[in-house]
Formats: structure tokens, sequence, C-alpha cells
């Protein structure tokens, strides 16, 4: 495979968008949590298990993932993932009720499970080609993600003062966009 694919620069970078963007809303999620709460005025035992069902949805996901991406590519199921999960994101910012809460997350497990997977098999693809080590460099570019998520949010609430909904719904938005223009680096195949 090697011998009959280049990459650029661009691609390697792809690859890292992959995970920098979904480290980003899964930490608008946690910076969600507390607003959640006191919006359904629920305690810790009923908050754990709806997160509960969100692992779920995240585990069926990345039992597929391995399929979806030989059917479809990475790049694609990438971007698949990314709108199900912001999607669901903002759903949840929404929802009034547990039970309606407890599917949007659902789905917001299934979104996070199936980037984080397939985000995955495009950076051991993006490996194999540059037979370079970047699977280190890729998974801190989640965790980046996630500092800037939740340094964004922080900004966005304590500093701007904006209201909890329009903050984070307009953040997933920028980040969809986002998604769709990084994605469009990843390499074609895989």
């Amino acid at each position: 495979m090697n011998d009959q694919v280049s990459i650029s620069t661009a691609n390697i970078r792809g690859a890292f968008g992959g995970f920098f963007i979904p480290g980003m809303y899964t930490a608008l999620w946690a910076g969600f949590v507390p607003y959640l709460k006191a919006k359904l005025s629920i305690g810790e035992d009923v908050l754990g298990s709806m997160i509960l069902v969100l692992g779920v949805g995240s585990c069926l996901s990345m039992a597929i993932a391995g399929k979806l991406v030989e059917n479809f590519g990475c790049k694609k199921v990438v971007l698949l993932a990314s709108f199900i999960g912001m999607l669901s994101l903002a759903i949840v910012t929404m929802c009034s009720t547990i039970a309606t809460t407890t599917a949007a997350l659902f789905f917001f497990g299934i979104g996070v499970g199936l980037s984080g997977a397939s985000a995955n098999l495009q950076a051991i693809l993006t490996e194999k080609v540059s037979k370079k080590h970047l699977m280190g460099a890729y998974h801190g570019g989640w965790s980046l993600g996630g500092f800037a998520g939740a340094g964004v949010l922080l900004v966005l609430l304590k500093i701007l003062s904006l209201p909890v909904n329009a903050s984070i719904w307009g953040l997933l938005i920028v980040l969809f966009i986002a998604m769709v223009v990084v994605s469009q680096f990843m390499l074609t195949f895989g």
C-alpha cells in the first residue's frame, strides 16, 4: 500500500482534526452536565444512569464501526458520526424530561464512539502510509480539543455571560463546519 499511495501534510493534519474536533464537542458535554442536573432537578444517581446509557450507545457504535468504515470509508464515517454526536448534544440542551434527555444521550454516545473508532482507523492508515509514529499526537489532539472546548465554553459562559444553550449550539455549528472542512483532507481510502 505504501508504494502506491502518497500522503501530504494536509492528510496528516486532517486526521489530527478528526481527533481534535470530537475532543472539543465532548468537552462541551462535560461543561453542560451541571446545567443539565439543575435543569432536570436530578441527583447523581439518575445522572449516573443516564451516562451509563451514553456509554452503551458508544460501545454499540464501536462494535459496528469497522464494518461501516469498510463499506463507506473513514472520511464519511467520521463526518457522519460527528454530525450524529453534535446534533444529539444540541438536542440534549433542549430536552426537558429525563426520558428524552436519556434518548438523546444514547445517540450522543453513538456519535462519540463511532467518531472515535473511525478516527482511530484513519490514524492507523495515515501512520502506515506516512511511515511515521503519529498515534500519540493524534490522541493528544483529542485532549487538546477537550481543553479548547472547555476553555471556549468557559469564555462564553463566564466572561461573556452568554446563555448556555446558545453558546453550545453556536459552538456545535462552528465545529460541524470545521469538521466538514477538515474531513476533506483525510485520506480518501480505508
